[in-house]
């Protein structure tokens, strides 16, 4: 019996860069997407068994974005470069919020590097993100 996919971890990387990546802990619940950056066609190797892979022709991080958009099937998405290595404690804090609060739509979590050290300057406190992108277009038809 297939158990519902409560949380996608999707990671944007370049083909020579595939095999740089460190899963979260594996759960039926989860599943991976790798989207590959690859306008020009590199050989690469994925061999990471029970992961999707999305080879995308063009670069950049929208792209990325937007293909793992397009190809996940959680309830919940997390997307980042293949250089991230989530918390297993964050994540479960971020699923329990999103529970929680079902009016809310993203969260932006801090990040650190790798001597733990975080990568820039952010609030004190957790805050609702406001403001909005002016559409060129209407959504709907």
């Amino acid at each position: 019996m297939n158990k519902e996919v409560i949380l996608t971890f999707a990671y944007s990387t370049l083909a020579n860069r595939v095999k740089n990546i460190s899963y979260p802990m594996k759960d039926e619940s989860r599943e991976f997407i790798v989207l590959v950056q690859n306008p020009s066609e590199q050989s690469y190797v994925f061999d990471s068994p029970n992961k999707k892979l999305v080879e995308l022709k063009s670069r950049g991080v929208a792209k990325s974005r937007n293909a793992a958009l397009k190809y996940s099937a959680g309830k919940y998405l997390i997307f980042g470069d293949d250089d991230i290595t989530f918390d297993e404690n964050g994540i479960k804090e971020l699923i329990k919020y999103f529970e929680t609060h079902p009016e809310c739509a993203i969260i932006m979590a801090q990040t650190t590097d790798e001597t733990g050290a975080l990568r820039k300057s952010y609030p004190a406190k957790a805050h609702k993100l406001t403001g909005s992108i002016p559409l060129k277009r209407p959504l709907t038809k």
